[in-house]
């Protein structure tokens, strides 16, 4: 971006860390630079100790002022800041993403920067396109920084009421029941949202459907029934008369163009593709300058792509043998209106004629075929039918679709089936034999990549109550391969499944933090901080009460209760406390970290104590563990056991004897 943004402005020459064009330096980040600091980096607050030293106690951590640490590329901040200590500037123009991400990114590098304002002018360079006329005009009409308080305030917000509401619940869930779990203000209830969904596939109880269907001449009708005995009464019947017969004229429109979360969809369906998958190839091919920027949340185009726009499909209609009458043109996806409400515009081809076209990877092959096809399909006509609701005797009824204008459904992937002959006339008799087919009530299907995503975009598919969604394009990827690392999810296929921690998890939030109600409550919140109707102080003391409701809900539940095996020691139980196995005895010595370094050396990783392995350390013979390999990359078995010394629990190592071929 910073490159074309010096190109449009004229001849300029590449330096180290920026642009140098006529009078002005063109410089870049590579997203946030500046981020909040963990807990234990803030000094004199209580929260700068170790991890074995904190508590429950030590919540809540709210700030008294929140404190921020340079967390991306020191060496492009280090030639931002020697570039603005010059003092060669009289003004400052952000040109960062036409957002509030963007208007944070810049504010936040900003505040780290000593500038003088009385003799420093910054304003705000507004742009969502990438067109040189575009860049120009919104350099023109650059505005004074302060206009923008508002997306600033909005992110600020958004990052402020994340850092407490991650840092003090996982911490909170932590610290009550010794478990490493972590809570997220999207993360969480989206993995809620595919819980819920397993328990109701679990749940439900299947019933049998029986269909009675006919076919004549490619017309096929049915009737439905709950019994079979209800099928019986008209399994035999042949004759059918055309009772009634119900014409509509029917149009589906063609689709619009990709924004992320869309084409993460499609490439979910078609190629199997997670969300992360998508997105890194669909990087891959704009540095590699074939499409425009990525993370895009609108399905549109500025009224200034519209000639280059134009051009592109010249090339993608010959590609894909295009006739001209199916055609309807580039003006369908213009909305000068509606692009300019987003930081970038629709996902689109932006060069057909690059060498790189004919490098590119199967992966990249595929996501530019989805991006030609769907930009194609976006400028061509809507298809058209006529559709008939035929009803027979006896309730039987069917239905027939004729095309009166085949349009994009030419080369659209889940072509509409139709069948052109709309030869069945009110009063028309037929005869046809009956054929029982048994079927049964399905739940709704496992969310895959494809269908989380559009669920955590569009909340009313969850319920009519929800508006928006949770989540943005830049993060709902993240947000689900977050959920796989922390084991709470795991993909088989293309379906995404809960797991038993993930299920434990759930059984003890709050109803409140479960439903996506709270996290679409807040995203409507931070609009209002936006537009300047609520305070960002009272934003973040609706956030702060409820981090402190949920605090004392938590303390007063009971502790998990996982019993194992019989301690070796005293005879009493030992319990799964979650980071850890110890003695329900709080007088008793026993005390085994999952985390443990003496295993570790050996080369016994964390996953592999389990509540089976300790069982087996604790028992008389000890645990066996096959496999282990030495320094040299020799392959042994070893017997570890438990026992008590000095007051502390002892782990011991035997190495059995291996037998010898005779």
């Amino acid at each position: 971006m910073a490159q074309k943004i010096a190109d449009s402005i004229g001849k300029f020459t590449p330096e180290d860390g920026y642009y140098d064009v006529l009078d002005c330096h063109v410089t870049w980040t590579w997203g946030h630079l500046f981020g909040l600091k963990e807990p234990n980096e803030y000094k004199n607050q209580g929260w700068d100790k170790k991890w074995a030293d904190s508590s429950i106690d030590d919540l809540p951590m709210i700030p008294n002022k929140y404190q921020y640490k340079l967390t991306g590329n020191k060496d492009q901040f280090k030639k931002i800041e020697d570039l603005i200590k010059s003092n060669k500037y009289d003004e400052i123009i952000n040109s960062c993403d036409a957002e509030r991400e963007g208007e944070l990114i810049f504010r936040l590098l900003y505040n780290h920067l000593d500038i003088d304002e009385s003799k420093t002018k910054v304003t705000r360079m507004w742009c969502n396109t990438t067109n040189k006329d575009g860049l120009l005009k919104a350099l023109e009409e650059r505005k004074d920084i302060k206009k923008y308080d508002g997306y600033y305030l909005e992110a600020d917000s958004r990052s402020k009421a994340d850092w407490l509401i991650g840092m003090n619940l996982s911490r909170l869930y932590m610290f009550k029941f010794f478990r490493k779990f972590v809570i997220g203000r999207v993360m969480t209830p989206t993995l809620c949202l595919i819980i819920e969904r397993d328990l109701e596939i679990e749940n439900f109880e299947e019933s049998d459907i029986y269909n009675l269907v006919g076919e004549y001449n490619g017309f096929q009708f049915k009737r439905k029934f709950d019994a079979p005995e209800e099928c019986d009464k008209f399994k035999d019947l042949k004759d059918f008369t055309v009772v009634d017969i119900v014409e509509e004229k029917k149009k589906k429109k063609a689709p619009k163009l990709f924004k992320l979360s869309t084409l993460q969809q499609q490439a979910n369906v078609e190629y199997g593709y997670t969300l992360k998958q998508t997105l890194n190839i669909l990087e891959s091919l704009y540095l590699k300058g074939i499409t425009s920027y990525p993370r895009s949340n609108m399905e549109y185009l500025p009224a200034d792509l519209e000639e280059s726009f134009s051009e592109i499909l010249k090339n993608l209609y010959l590609a894909w043998f295009i006739e001209k009458d199916d055609i309807e043109g580039a003006k369908k996806c213009i909305n000068d209106e509606k692009a300019q409400k987003d930081a970038h515009y629709a996902i689109i081809i932006v060069n057909t004629k690059t060498k790189e076209i004919d490098n590119l990877s199967k992966d990249e092959r595929n996501i530019y075929d989805l991006i030609s096809r769907r930009m194609i399909e976006a400028t061509m006509k809507d298809f058209e039918y006529i559709e008939q609701d035929i009803q027979l005797n006896d309730e039987f009824s069917g239905k027939k679709r004729k095309s009166t204008q085949e349009g994009f459904n030419k080369i659209q992937y889940n072509k509409l089936q139709y069948n052109d002959n709309l030869d069945l006339n009110k009063g028309q008799n037929f005869q046809c034999d009956l054929e029982i087919k048994k079927t049964k009530t399905k739940p709704k299907p496992r969310f895959t990549d494809a269908t989380i995503v559009s669920s955590m975009e569009n909340l009313k598919d969850i319920d009519e109550k929800y508006k928006g969604g949770i989540g943005t394009p830049a993060t709902r990827d993240s947000i689900i391969e977050k959920l796989v690392e922390y084991k709470y999810i795991e993909r088989s296929k293309k379906t995404l499944t809960s797991t038993p921690i993930a299920r434990l998890l759930y059984k003890l939030l709050s109803k409140q933090i479960k439903t996506v109600g709270l996290t679409a409550a807040l995203e409507e919140k931070l609009e209002e901080v936006r537009l300047g109707n609520i305070e960002q102080e009272t934003f973040l003391n609706f956030i702060e009460k409820y981090i402190l409701n949920e605090i004392d809900r938590v303390k007063d539940l009971d502790d998990l209760r996982i019993e194992v095996c019989d301690c070796p020691f005293c005879g009493k139980k030992v319990l799964n406390q979650g980071l850890k196995y110890d003695c329900e005895n709080e007088d008793c010595n026993f005390e085994i970290w999952k985390k443990n370094k003496y295993f570790e050396s050996f080369g016994i990783k964390e996953k592999s104590i389990t509540d089976d392995f300790v069982k087996q350390l604790c028992s008389s013979s000890g645990v066996m563990v096959k496999g282990l390999k030495s320094k040299k990359g020799e392959k042994y078995s070893a017997i570890f056991s438990v026992n008590e010394e000095d007051g502390k629990t002892n782990i011991s190592v035997d190495f059995p004897k291996r037998k010898t071929k005779k």
